[in-house]
């Protein structure tokens, strides 16, 4: 079996500490300004918005070397919340550059989550081969779809339009969990990434709402508008949100946005493509492609299992050894029992001497396994799993069955 972790001690000298503006500001904008080649006022605006308690920073012997943001999220797996970290902003100084400190920078990182009781940790690579080394692995597609407007359908809605208000935020995190909880690895939207899609770049969105004659939000929408040379100077729709709670609210929204088209020629989303709205389009017009990869780590072995969803009325038994040199608390043998789909987690001290399904993984492996992105039997192709065909079937039967993506970056 292939596995591609490698080992991640702690170093002498160098330690994980909390961002402090007044000892790390001057370098940590020398970092965000190289992560997102942005002005030094603009690398302070994402600390503010960002929130410097996230921020971490690893000093070697006192002196800064490199930084990560850790978000507390939330991630949807199976139709439950699981406790999620999702890191963003990762950066290292040049000089500190291709001695592994990318990856120590990670393992500590992760080291921190383990201790805070995060399941999961989350995060899109700018390197897959360096968060592969400390157990990450793609897990879930983030999509990117380009659409004329003239192939929006000439729809009417009696449902009122509004702009939302900081006093609609329950009803949206309603609706937005509700969506969630049906498509696998979509994000319980946390304070980090709302205004990411309400203000993007700093820029306030248009964002509205409709209602029904009760007043109770039945879908939302929030875009960003931009003149584009290339399209005669008409206007270009960056649509960041997309919430329909019901049939009526994805009519109301899908005519909200037809009424746009005198001005506006094209649009452009990362709804993924099994979102309702794509369905509801009258023909197959939308140039959609995978940008790319969201990657998961399986921070504690336990929690996860026991937090994530399973199929309704399934009773499975299954045995996973896992190798994790980098959290070496995840090492071992973890069975999953499964009545009726509540799950029962256990660890073992060896295989049980009855027969059992029994599948062997490093962690990375079983994150993909985890999130439903990739079937067991595909793993075993990789190298990646070592099973036999019923445990193999068993296994991708527990935790695969829709498509898993998240629309939102981070």
């Amino acid at each position: 079996m292939h596995s591609p972790l490698r080992a991640q001690a702690a170093r002498d000298s160098w330690t994980l500490l909390r961002y402090e503006a007044e000892r790390h500001a001057a370098k940590h904008r020398l970092v965000v300004g190289d992560i997102f080649a942005c002005t030094p006022e603009e690398a302070d605006r994402w600390v503010e918005v960002a929130g410097s308690e996230k921020i971490r920073v690893l000093e070697c012997a006192g002196e800064y070397a490199a930084t990560a943001l850790l978000m507390p999220m939330h991630q949807f797996f199976g139709g439950k919340r699981v406790q999620t970290r999702g890191a963003a902003g990762v950066g290292v100084l040049p000089p500190y550059r291709r001695d592994g400190i990318g990856s120590l920078l990670m393992a500590e990182c992760l080291r921190e989550m383990e201790a805070a009781g995060d399941a999961c940790a989350n995060l899109y690579a700018s390197t897959t081969k360096l968060y592969r080394g400390v157990g990450y692995e793609m897990a879930g597609t983030h999509y990117s779809a380009t659409l004329e407007t003239s192939y929006l359908p000439a729809s009417r809605s009696d449902l009122e339009v509004r702009a939302l208000t900081e006093a609609d935020r329950p009803a949206m995190q309603e609706i937005v969990q509700a969506n969630a909880a049906l498509a696998p690895g979509h994000l319980d939207r946390c304070e980090y990434i709302w205004p990411r899609l309400l203000r993007p770049r700093g820029k306030d969105a248009q964002a509205y709402g409709v209602f029904d004659t009760t007043g109770q939000l039945r879908g939302f929408l929030a875009f960003a508008l931009e003149h584009g040379e290339d399209l005669d100077d008409f206007q270009r729709m960056t649509l960041n949100v997309f919430e329909a709670a019901d049939a009526e609210g994805l009519q109301g929204l899908v005519a909200l946005l037809r009424s746009h088209h005198s001005m506006v020629r094209e649009m452009v989303t990362t709804l993924p493509p099994q979102s309702p709205f794509w369905t509801s389009l009258p023909e197959q017009r939308a140039k959609t492609r995978m940008r790319e990869h969201f990657m998961l780590r399986i921070v504690r072995v336990f929690d996860a299992l026991q937090q994530r969803g399973y199929p309704l009325g399934m009773n499975a038994e299954l045995v996973f050894e896992i190798d994790d040199p980098v959290l070496p608390a995840n090492q071992g043998f973890w069975r999953l029992q499964l009545a009726d789909g509540e799950p029962t987690v256990s660890k073992l001290d060896a295989l049980p001497d009855q027969e059992c399904h029994h599948l062997r993984m490093d962690i990375g492996a079983f994150a993909a396994l985890y999130s439903g992105h990739q079937p067991a039997e595909n793993l075993a192709i990789l190298g990646r799993a070592e099973a036999g065909k019923e445990a193999l079937a068993r296994a991708s039967a527990a935790f695969v069955s829709r498509a898993v993506t998240c629309p939102e970056m981070f």
